[in-house]
């Protein structure tokens, strides 16, 4: 009996699941999987090897059909480490997401290698002074360690702009969360898998994209004109995620310009990664 302890599947269309993070394991990143005729699209792969292994199960078992393919939305961790879990599925997407996972992707996880071992002391530390937080901590580190002992998978197969698969059409309008984003768009349905692109309740980390480009991106994903939305972070959303991510960028962009401590929006308050806005103030400051 498998038992689930990372991620919640939800059936968002006929033949599609979003797979979400569940806010006490460590999937971190969203996922979701989609039947494309005789075989199974997977989008996206969660982080730690084990919500990996559940979305693996879940998929073909659910779907009750071979797990074929693996798109991935764009090169950070907690969507791609996963794909270590697939190790005969062909893994899909952009030739500069190939590029990014192999060169910052792999130094960004050997510097996170170097680092553990004070890391790990500091969780053992935590399961004697916290006891009552002994199942989550031990967690913590078991996923960890499995994480960083695997590699992910680097797309055997690239794109520019659309792949075709039948139901499903992975799409690439640029970057905007990063250099390179993918989406999976289910146009019968009217369903998009969106990665980091659209989070719902999220903010979402600038660092390593450009803002600007990324509200124009918003603009193509909003003319799809989407019913349900699959975000890379939070619950299952509509267009309406889209609008407040939209507000949240353009806040942001306008705190950078401003003097003094940038403090986030009443709004934003109980939104995922609360450090999200001083952090991106800083990149934007810098750049």
């Amino acid at each position: 009996m498998f038992s689930p302890r990372h991620i919640e599947v939800e059936e968002v269309g006929p033949g599609a699941w979003a797979s979400i993070a569940r806010t006490d394991g460590h999937a971190v990143g969203n996922a979701g999987f989609v039947d494309v005729g005789d075989e199974v699209l997977v989008f996206d792969t969660h982080l730690a090897p084990q919500a990996a292994a559940e979305l693996r199960h879940e998929a073909e078992s659910r779907a009750a059909k071979p797990i074929a393919w693996i798109a991935v939305s764009h090169w950070h961790a907690d969507h791609v480490v996963g794909t270590a879990a697939f190790p005969q599925v062909e893994v899909v997407g952009t030739e500069r997401t190939r590029e990014l996972m192999s060169s910052v992707g792999r130094e960004r996880l050997a510097e996170y290698r170097r680092g553990w071992p004070e890391e790990r002391a500091e969780l053992e530390a935590r399961l004697a002074s916290e006891p009552d937080r002994r199942e989550a901590t031990e967690l913590e580190i078991a996923a960890t360690e499995a994480a960083l002992a695997v590699e992910p998978r680097l797309p055997t197969q690239t794109f520019d702009e659309l792949r075709d698969f039948g139901r499903a059409e992975l799409l690439t309008y640029g970057g905007g969360h990063t250099e390179s984003d993918a989406i999976l768009w289910l146009a019968d349905e009217r369903i998009v898998f969106a990665g980091d692109l659209v989070l719902v309740r999220s903010q979402g980390w600038m660092g390593h994209g450009e803002p600007e480009e990324w509200l124009r991106i918003l603009d193509r994903i909003e003319a799809l004109e989407p019913a349900r939305i699959v975000p890379g972070h939070g619950p299952v959303g509509d267009v309406s995620a889209i609008e407040e991510l939209r507000a949240y960028i353009t806040d942001v962009l306008r705190l950078a310009e401003e003097e003094g401590e940038p403090e986030a929006p009443a709004r934003y308050a109980g939104w995922q990664f609360p450090d999200g806005t001083r952090r991106n103030v800083e990149f934007l400051r810098s750049r």
